[in-house]
C-alpha cells in the first residue's frame, strides 16, 4: 500500500512538471539570455562569477487527532521536504534558482514541486531589474498582508504556514536617496495551490475541481497584473503608496452540478494601499490601509495594524525576542466569510541567539465574526551544526460560511515533527 502510495505521488509529480513545461521553457530562455548577455566581450581576461549552494532535505511527519472531514482521509502523513537555493554571481548580474518539491508517500494529493524562485537580476547603483519566476517583498506584514496581493499561497504546504508560490514577472525598483519607486507586471497569472481529494490539509471539505479554475475576463490566465508602488523613508518612518490591478487574491467557489464539485473563480479587480511603519524605543507600529474595487462597483477597505515590542533586554542571552499585537478588519473577507476578516492575531517570537539556534515561535488567530480560530506553534533546535529537528502543532476550530449557505464545522488539530538535514 505505501509502495502504491509512494509510485502514485512520483506519477503526480511527473504530470505537475510535463503541465508547467511552457512556463519552465520561458525561465529557461531567461536564464539563456542571462548567460549570453552576461559576457565581458570588453575585457580579455573576464572575471570568475562566484557561485553559491545551500539547502536542505528534511523528513516530515504529521498526526492529526481529532475526526475527519471524511472517512477516507487518514491520520497521518509522512513526507519528504526537499528545498535548496542555487546563486551565481558575476558582477551586476544574479541568477537565482529555488527549488520546492514534496513528496508524501500517504497524502499522495500534497505531493507537489514548485520554483520558488527561478530569475535573473541587474543591478546598478539606483536600479535593479528582476525578470523569471520569483516571490515579491510586498507589505509590511510577514505571512497574513492584506497588501500582499500578488503572492499567491501553497495551501498544500500548511493551511497556516502562509507558504508563498514564486510567480511569473519583470520587475523594477529605482531608489533615489530615501525615495522609492516599483513596478511588477505579471503576464500569467498563478491561482491558489489548493489540496484536493482525499488529503487531510483540506481548507474545506467539499471537493475543489483544481485544474480547471474560472475568470470574469476574455484574457483568462493571460491578463496582466500590474502593481506601482512608492515608498519613501525619513529616520524611524517609513510609508508607501501602492496600486495594483488583476486578479484577486482569494476566489470564489462556483458549484459545478455536472461534476458534483467546486470550481475557482477569480475576479479583476484594483487596489489602493498604503503602508506606514514607525520604530519608537523599542516599540513599533504597523499599518495596512486597503480600498478594492471590483468590475461589479463592489468597494470594500480593509485595516491591518500591529504594536510589537522588541523584548530581548529582558533576556540577555536572546538575540531576538519579540511579541506583537495584530488585528484585521477587511470587509471583502468579512462578506465572502471567509477567514482573517476580523480578528485578532497574536505573535511571539523569540531566538535564545545560542549556538544551537533554538527558536521559539507561536501564532494565535482569534476570528470574531466567523467564530473561527487558529493557533500555531513550532519549536526548533540545530543538532550537530548541520541537523535541525523541529516540533509544531497546528489547531483549529469553528465554523466557516464558505459559500452561501453552505456551513462547514471544522476541528482540527494535528502534531508534527520535522529532522532536516542543512547542507
Amino acid at each position: 500500500m505505501l509502495n502504491n502510495s509512494i509510485q502514485e505521488g512520483s506519477f503526480r509529480l511527473v504530470r505537475l512538471i510535463k503541465s508547467k513545461s511552457r512556463l519552465l521553457s520561458s525561465c529557461l530562455l531567461l536564464l539563456s539570455l542571462f548567460l549570453g548577455f552576461s559576457q565581458d566581450t570588453n575585457s580579455e581576461k573576464k572575471k570568475k562569477g562566484k557561485t553559491y549552494l545551500r539547502g536542505n532535505i528534511a523528513l516530515d511527519y504529521n498526526y492529526f487527532n481529532k475526526e475527519p472531514f471524511k472517512e477516507s482521509q487518514l491520520s497521518h502523513q509522512l513526507s519528504t521536504l526537499i528545498t535548496g537555493e542555487f546563486k551565481y554571481v558575476k558582477g551586476k548580474f544574479k541568477f537565482v534558482a529555488q527549488p520546492h518539491i514534496r513528496l508524501d508517500a500517504i497524502d499522495s494529493y500534497r505531493t507537489h514541486a514548485d520554483m520558488r524562485n527561478l530569475y535573473v537580476s541587474y543591478w546598478n547603483k539606483n536600479l535593479t531589474i528582476n525578470a523569471g519566476m520569483r516571490l515579491f517583498t510586498l507589505g509590511k506584514f510577514t505571512g497574513f498582508s492584506l497588501v500582499d496581493i500578488m503572492n499567491r499561497m501553497d495551501i498544500k504546504e500548511s493551511i497556516l504556514s502562509f507558504e508563498k508560490l514564486g510567480q511569473p514577472s519583470i520587475d523594477f525598483k529605482y531608489i533615489y536617496k530615501k525615495i522609492s519607486a516599483e513596478l511588477y507586471v505579471m503576464p500569467y497569472f498563478r491561482k491558489v495551490n489548493f489540496n484536493a481529494g482525499d488529503s487531510r490539509l483540506l481548507l474545506v471539505p467539499f471537493p475543489i475541481d483544481g485544474n480547471n479554475p474560472q475568470y470574469d475576463h476574455n484574457s483568462k490566465e493571460f491578463l496582466p497584473n500590474v502593481s506601482v508602488r512608492v515608498g519613501a523613508k525619513k529616520e524611524n518612518n517609513e510609508v508607501v503608496l501602492g496600486y495594483f490591478y488583476g486578479y484577486n487574491k482569494n476566489p470564489d467557489f462556483v458549484f459545478q452540478p455536472s461534476k458534483r464539485e467546486f470550481s475557482e473563480l477569480y475576479l479583476t479587480m484594483s487596489q489602493w494601499s498604503l503602508e506606514w511603519q514607525t520604530l519608537y524605543k523599542g516599540l513599533t507600529f504597523t499599518s495596512e490601509f486597503i480600498n478594492q474595487t471590483y468590475r461589479n462597483n463592489e468597494n470594500f477597505f480593509g485595516l491591518h495594524i500591529a504594536l510589537g515590542y522588541d523584548i530581548s533586554k529582558l533576556y540577555q542571552g536572546a538575540s531576538t525576542m519579540n511579541i506583537s499585537v495584530e488585528y484585521v478588519h477587511d470587509k471583502y473577507r468579512i462578506r465572502k466569510n471567509l477567514p482573517f476578516g476580523n480578528n485578532f492575531i497574536t505573535l511571539y517570537t523569540f531566538n535564545l541567539g545560542d549556538i544551537n539556534d533554538t527558536t521559539f515561535r507561536a501564532k494565535v488567530f482569534s476570528s470574531k465574526d466567523v467564530s473561527y480560530h487558529f493557533f500555531d506553534m513550532d519549536i526548533s533546535r540545530r543538532i550537530f551544526s548541520e541537523f535541525k529537528v523541529s516540533g509544531k502543532m497546528s489547531f483549529s476550530s469553528g465554523s466557516i460560511a464558505q459559500t452561501d449557505p453552505l456551513y462547514i464545522n471544522n476541528f482540527n488539530t494535528y502534531y508534527g515533527l520535522q529532522i532536516g538535514w542543512f547542507f
